[in-house]
């Protein structure tokens, strides 16, 4: 029995979050700003505009919900360097690995707070960025 079919994302983009919730304009800083505070949500970022993020260090995680996201993650964001990958579930880790995509980690539940400390667990166990060794005053001799 098949509970679901997997579709190559977007199946229909009728449906896409673009087409239900339309970018505000481009006016000003103000206006995006109390857009973002209205919607309570992040940017959506292009592809283009992802790969630029993830090349510069400033995109730390993307989570795919299904092996189709792996799939387009991989052809539309990889190499992906040091920016966390983070799966719902085992097919769509064991798609990511198929495709060379390593997996930092998996929810272990297929929900959102599931997916949520995922994340988490991914940027928790990121190493620290380098930083300067912060020099010690010398010791004093005591007698």
């Amino acid at each position: 029995m098949t509970a679901y079919r997997t579709v190559d994302y977007p199946a229909d983009p009728g449906r896409s979050l673009a087409a239900c919730h339309p970018a505000a304009p481009r006016d000003s800083t103000a206006q995006r700003d109390n857009a973002a505070q209205r919607d309570n949500g992040a940017a959506v970022l292009t592809p283009d505009q992802a790969k630029a993020e993830i090349g510069a260090g400033r995109l730390h995680a993307v989570v795919a919900a299904s092996p189709s996201a792996a799939r387009r993650i991989h052809e539309d964001l990889a190499p992906l360097g040091g920016c966390r990958f983070v799966a719902i579930g085992r097919s769509t880790a064991a798609e990511a690995q198929s495709l060379g995509l390593s997996v930092a980690s998996t929810a272990e539940e297929p929900t959102a707070s599931g997916l949520v400390a995922a994340v988490i667990r991914a940027l928790a166990s990121q190493p620290s960025p380098p930083t300067q060794p912060v020099a010690e005053p010398p010791a004093k001799d005591t007698l």
